[in-house]
């Protein structure tokens, strides 16, 4: 990287140790690195040298360091399990360096409770939801709506506090991808800031339903988007992901760049492809000036989070 460009990581995850839930039920930790759904299926979550059960902050921080990384805010979902205390402790060791966004099932019958819990006592810089079929909360939760009794709350509390909500809505045929719902809301709490995650990891060929997802939200000025993963989504293609560059060319075209946020999603994307190569490729893909990679790479995010 280019040493004048400040960069902020605006999506990475901190594990004390794999324990998620999903739609397999039990995703736990099985060693060096890899994680085992109860009927048998495994995956490998974190790369080889950054932790066999768990992805510790210090070994986030230790990346952070190795590749010009500032600060980073650490978002959480089922896939990997919740883990509130240990981002809370994270934040802690390591202020100004180290942001954490709170989660909850809204399905907890103390729900109201636990959300003001991270916001008031963690002071998390929001809130995020992962409700993609495939890794979050709709894969054991298949009834769950934006616009729900329990979901309405949330939003009220949010538009309350002025904080910020993460919304990863899964990707294009899941039933998380709520966009006309989403339109309403962002619509009814206008002083919310909400960041959709990942642009939809579209995977490869979905240029045109990007185009119509992105053309139904880019009216509501209170919605930014990571570019977290992409390069995940676009797989077996290899850096420097022309595919992914393509998506993210589009999003600048359609929502400007001053709604796009640059983030790794480490530490899982990092099994497939290197920690530089997903900071790199944006840099390289052309599609940004070098003003416009200032705000892509830490403006943004410093401006949404306020950091």
């Amino acid at each position: 990287m280019q040493e004048k460009l400040s960069i902020v990581d605006a999506h990475v995850h901190v594990l004390e140790h794999i324990a998620g839930f999903g739609r397999k039920g039990e995703f736990r930790a099985v060693g060096n690195g890899k994680a085992r759904w109860i009927d048998g299926e495994e995956a490998q979550i974190i790369p080889p040298g950054w932790g066999d059960t768990s992805f510790s902050y210090d070994t986030l921080i230790e990346a952070m360091d190795a590749h010009g990384i500032s600060k980073a805010v650490m978002l959480q979902g089922s896939f990997y399990g919740f883990c509130n205390e240990y981002t809370f402790e994270a934040q802690q060791k390591y202020p100004g360096r180290l942001y954490g966004v709170g989660t909850f099932d809204p399905y907890c019958y103390e729900a109201p409770r636990i959300m003001e819990n991270l916001i008031k006592r963690f002071k998390f810089r929001g809130l995020k939801f992962e409700l993609s079929r495939g890794f979050g909360l709709m894969g054991y939760h298949p009834d769950l709506r934006l616009d729900g009794d329990l979901m309405t709350p949330v939003w009220e509390f949010a538009q309350q506090e002025q904080i910020v909500v993460s919304l990863d809505l899964g990707t294009f045929g899941e039933p998380s991808l709520q966009l006309d719902v989403l339109v309403n809301i962002a619509e009814r709490y206008p002083d919310t800031k909400f960041v959709i995650e990942h642009i939809f990891y579209p995977g490869p060929g979905h240029f045109e339903d990007v185009k119509m997802a992105l053309g139904m939200l880019a009216h509501c000025e209170n919605l930014a988007f990571t570019v977290a993963s992409i390069p995940n989504s676009t797989l077996p293609e290899h850096f420097p992901y022309p595919a992914a560059c393509d998506y993210i060319r589009i999003a600048k075209d359609i929502v400007g760049v001053d709604r796009l946020l640059w983030g790794s999603d480490l530490p899982s994307v990092a099994v497939h492809n290197s920690y530089a190569q997903l900071i790199d490729y944006i840099r390289e893909s052309g599609v940004f000036t070098e003003e416009e990679l200032q705000k892509v790479y830490a403006d943004n995010a410093v401006k949404v989070y306020n950091l």
